[in-house]
């Protein structure tokens, strides 16, 4: 998307579910970091809005967790979760546990033109993962 004043690569994509602990096949998961990346050496941009199911919840010690952590690093990346206070975005089929698996990932530069984002816990919503917003000024 082209703005006045920047050019945006917007990427939605649905990753792997996190099998959890400290071993796990990677391959899957390293792949979908590759073309995420090749998509963006590929692409000219100046902003990134990324979005989507990540399966990532940063409060998880798994070995799949630290390997998206160390790609959004490598990459200048971050959570607008570490910005804006977010309650959970996904509930378990328990219907008590709750997770935040949906994310909006962007550059810094794009992080301080948000003006508000959050999930919308909307009780007629049949999936159990809550629809997540994000204004940009």
């Amino acid at each position: 998307m082209q703005f006045p004043n920047s050019r945006l690569l917007w990427l939605n994509t649905y990753f792997p579910t996190d099998p959890g602990g400290a071993n796990f096949d990677e391959n899957e998961l390293i792949g979908l970091l590759m073309e995420i990346e090749d998509i963006m050496d590929r692409c000219e941009f100046d902003d990134v809005l990324w979005n989507g199911d990540l399966n990532y919840d940063k409060s998880r010690n798994t070995a799949f967790v630290a390997t998206i952590s160390r790609f959004l690093d490598r990459l200048g990346l971050v959570s607008v979760w570490d910005r804006f206070a977010v309650d959970y975005t996904h509930i378990h089929t328990d219907f008590i546990s709750t997770s935040t698996l949906d994310h909006f990932v962007v550059n810094e530069r794009l992080l301080e033109l948000i003006l508000d984002c959050g999930p919308m816990h909307l009780g007629d919503n049949p999936s159990r993962h809550s629809p997540i917003i994000l204004k940009l000024n």
